[in-house]
């Protein structure tokens, strides 16, 4: 498992909605002393279960769903003897056993880690810090396209759209590059005490005019709707601290942890909200099949 060098112990990844399936990597059991990762899984209605489990410590797991229902799994590892990093492709529809498309590659660029898309099985698309860029399968990494301001992070959408993370501000742009919204002011600056100093946007999602943020530095989740309207639908308080968003035609789905600096790790809380305002825990570690 690769972690976050001040977050202590929490994994990468992220979490998307499929057919109204959600799935999310993270470690099971949480307190595993190994940290093996987990791709989980969780239906309507239904506990969440465990889709894959790493067979060796230090993995990672990034997740992606095209339009064809397929899922693209990016797999990282660290080599204990050198420190470097490889990644690997694995692909699956719901329900089967994934494959292998990509086998493992040196990735000093941490392919994945700030999000990925892939048009094809031989095109990865991601963003390395500040710039966006694309990788063929058995060549080296290439500028995709300079872009207005630096991006941290990139998720797929609908229609073959991206949106696009930078500092405060996010843009949703077509497989053109063609900006089609764009929103700022997405951060404050006058939030004091951010967690780990970090007033920073982790994750979002966008859908139908609607675009979905966890807000890190403030510790909430936030809806801007196409008319302008900003609306906080979660505020919470320390030690709970927001990560990855997603969201379909009927919950809003959001992702937090506890960051507790005791060694152990994050305790997670996912749930969602309905279209009627109600919140429905999903996972908190421990409700498992």
């Amino acid at each position: 498992m690769v972690f976050d060098t001040l977050a202590g112990a929490h994994p990468t990844g992220n979490l998307i909605v499929l057919q109204n399936t959600l799935y999310w990597s993270y470690i099971h059991p949480v307190d595993d002393p190994a940290h093996h990762t987990c791709v989980m899984m969780c239906e309507p209605g239904q506990a969440a279960r465990v889709l894959l489990r790493s067979d060796c410590a230090g993995r990672d797991f990034m997740l992606y769903a095209n339009a064809e229902d397929e899922i693209y799994i990016i797999e990282r590892k660290i080599l204990s003897d050198s420190r470097t990093f490889q990644i690997r492709v694995l692909k699956m529809c719901p329900w089967e056993e994934p494959i292998v498309i990509w086998n493992w590659v040196d990735d000093p660029m941490h392919i994945g880690e700030g999000g990925f898309m892939m048009p094809d099985d031989e095109t990865i698309i991601f963003v390395h810090y500040p710039s966006l860029y694309y990788v063929k399968k058995g060549s080296a990494p290439q500028l995709y396209k300079e872009w207005l301001a630096p991006l941290k992070r990139i998720r797929a959408i609908e229609n073959q759209e991206m949106l696009l993370l930078g500092d405060g501000e996010c843009w949703r742009v077509n497989s053109q590059g063609k900006v089609l919204s764009h929103w700022d002011l997405l951060v404050d600056p006058k939030i004091e005490e951010a967690p780990l100093g970090r007033n920073q946007i982790f994750g979002m999602d966008y859908l139908d005019g609607q675009l979905l943020l966890a807000y890190w530095g403030k510790r909430s989740f936030e809806l801007y709707t196409q008319d302008g309207t900003r609306t906080c639908l979660l505020q919470q308080k320390s030690p709970y601290t927001p990560h990855w968003v997603a969201m379909d035609d009927e919950y809003y789905y959001m992702f937090s942890s506890e960051l507790i600096f005791d060694g152990s790790t994050p305790q997670p809380l996912l749930q969602c909200l309905d279209a009627q305002g109600n919140w429905i825990p999903i996972w908190s570690g421990t409700s498992m099949d």
